[in-house]
């Protein structure tokens, strides 16, 4: 061996100094150390998809809202410890100071001084209810007149109503009457009196719709449904409501939850849609969603009854108040007409009762619409179907729509005079 070897071993050996042995103790500390920065790491890239989504989540609900709302404010609502939802464009609130309570109008007007004990209805025959409330420290209740969100001076003292049922007969295709002993006879088009639309009706187990005419148009599919309206019909399948349209298709899945604690009548039922929006729930909250199932007011309140012309009355937070969207809502005609103890006009014969001038006839159930015709006073004219306010008739080779508020029953006219002869020697002695 000679030196330049023994002096690299010697070199070697000067620099290789004894290990000493890695603990266990160290090494899983190691092993934490990265299996915490893993778990950190995941934690953080999962956080970062959960964000994300939200946001994409929010960004696709501003979406939808700009098309219609881009904001909307809530207002409170002083004094009130409740509201629900009654009829018409109507809710009925409670005073915070003495729960007495008062009529609001759907857009947070208060009509009334909270000064009743209660709100009910009185079913005077199918789609035929009258509309009460209990002055506090009085014996009868007092018609409300839903139009106008008023109590009328006139009191009520008929009875409890009936509970008559209708139901609808496959086999026949009809509807009929029913007490609580049985069947009590068909419905005729013209009893029924209804205005043109769809309405709902079931066998005792299954729901559909009838037009004003009662000829099946939506077949008897639903757990439960509620008349159409501003073209829109609810309907309930496995306890969830959602909306059809006058096709029977489906426009809005069935998804959301009763609104039954949120209304005077307490039934289960979803609300209407007025002027191209309805309130609905989810499981926990409430907001509104237009014709397509978009949503245009958030999911953020815990109560939102009707609105009327872009206003909710809504709650958020235990806080009664009113949203306002600022929209220019759908264009929608509607007249909730009162119903009291006033029989419907069932057809047959009329005379025209004014005060001496002529009634004007109409191309349609409405003031706003063409006049046909002009019938003297005291003329007997037949009716043949009629709605709450309008009848329809024939005069001359016309035929049109006349109020009946200027209609008093009478035997039909002597076939040898005619009708019209007949009012001319009555003005005429």
């Amino acid at each position: 061996m000679n030196d330049e070897n023994i002096f690299e071993i010697e070199f070697e050996n000067a620099n290789t100094s004894p290990q000493k042995p890695v603990s266990n103790k160290k090494r899983g500390g190691n092993s934490a150390f990265f299996g915490a920065l893993i778990v950190v790491l995941l934690l953080g890239l999962i956080s970062f998809f959960v964000v994300r989504q939200s946001r994409l989540n929010y960004a696709k609900s501003l979406f939808a809202r700009s098309q219609y709302y881009s904001k909307y404010t809530f207002t409170e609502l002083e004094d009130i410890s409740n509201i629900k939802f009654y009829e018409g464009n109507l809710a009925v609130y409670y005073s915070a100071k003495d729960d007495l309570k008062g009529l609001i109008r759907l857009d947070g007007k208060k009509l009334t001084e909270p000064a009743y004990t209660d709100f009910n209805y009185i079913n005077n025959g199918w789609h035929n209810t009258i509309h009460i409330a209990y002055p506090a420290g009085e014996a009868y209740p007092k018609y409300v007149k839903v139009s106008d969100g008023t109590v009328d001076v006139k009191q009520y003292q008929g009875g409890a109503g009936s509970h008559d049922s209708v139901m609808w007969s496959a086999g026949a295709g009809t509807l009929s009457l029913h007490n609580d002993s049985g069947y009590v006879g068909d419905i005729s088009p013209e009893e029924a009196k209804l205005a043109d639309g769809l309405y709902a009706v079931t066998d005792g187990s299954l729901w559909g719709f009838v037009d004003e005419w009662l000829d099946l148009k939506i077949p008897l599919e639903y757990e439960d449904a509620a008349d159409f309206s501003n073209g829109m019909g609810a309907v309930c399948v496995d306890e969830k409501w959602g909306y059809i349209d006058e096709n029977g298709k489906y426009a809005v899945d069935t998804k959301y939850y009763t609104v039954a604690d949120f209304t005077v009548a307490g039934a289960d039922t979803a609300f209407d849609f007025r002027q191209g929006t309805a309130p609905v729930r989810s499981q926990n909250f409430m907001g509104v969603i237009d014709k397509k199932g978009k949503t245009v007011v958030d999911f953020e309140f815990d109560v939102i009854l009707p609105g009327l012309n872009g206003k909710y009355i809504a709650k958020k937070d235990g806080v009664w108040g009113v949203i306002d969207t600022g929209a220019v809502v759908e264009r929608e005609s509607v007249t909730y007409a009162d119903s009291d103890n006033r029989t419907k006009l069932k057809p047959g014969w009329y005379k025209i009762t004014t005060q001496g001038s002529s009634l004007n006839m109409r191309s349609e159930a409405s003031q706003t619409s063409q006049i046909v015709a002009k019938i003297p006073n005291g003329t007997r004219v037949e009716v043949s179907k009629a709605t709450n306010d309008w009848a329809f008739i024939t005069y001359y080779n016309a035929e049109g729509w006349v109020s009946v508020d200027f209609l008093t029953e009478t035997d039909a006219p002597d076939e040898t005079t005619p009708a019209e002869t007949e009012a001319q020697n009555e003005n005429n002695p």
